[in-house]
């Protein structure tokens, strides 16, 4: 979009009162635009959106060390069960092993996306899959 169209779309869409861009909110567009065509936009005008009341979800935390360790001991429980108390061939047990462990980490996120923090973690799967992942080379060693 040429900075012309935007200054265009841009009186426009002040004009009806509707945001064109969700990133952003217009605080006053009178005094955008004139920041815009004059080059002189004072602090604030153009200001971030709120948040989707999405909270905080590092990397580093205490929460993806539990599902680490969740995918981990579930594999491994798992794949204990089915070697030794069902007698499935190892190699075999595997696959039933990750699935399980993989299904119940999404389970867990749906969870919480309808009845608890309202929040589904890509990160807290991909913590799963780390955990997933270390319990399948423990059993291929």
């Amino acid at each position: 979009m040429s900075a012309a169209a935007f200054v265009v779309a841009l009186s426009f869409s002040s004009a009806s009162g509707q945001n064109l861009h969700p990133e952003f909110e217009i605080r006053s567009g009178s005094s955008l635009r004139a920041g815009l065509l004059y080059g002189s936009l004072a602090e604030g005008e153009l200001a971030q959106a709120p948040s989707t009341n999405q909270p905080e979800d590092p990397w580093i935390a205490f929460d993806k060390a539990e599902h680490v360790t969740f995918g981990f001991l579930f594999t491994l429980g798992t794949q204990y069960v089915l070697v030794n108390k069902l007698s499935t061939r190892e190699r075999r047990a595997l696959p039933f092993s990750v699935g399980v462990a993989a299904t119940a980490g999404l389970g867990k996120e749906l969870y919480d996306l309808k009845y608890g923090s309202g929040y589904f973690s890509r990160r807290d799967l991909i913590a799963d899959a780390a955990g997933i992942a270390l319990a399948v080379v423990v059993v291929l060693l």
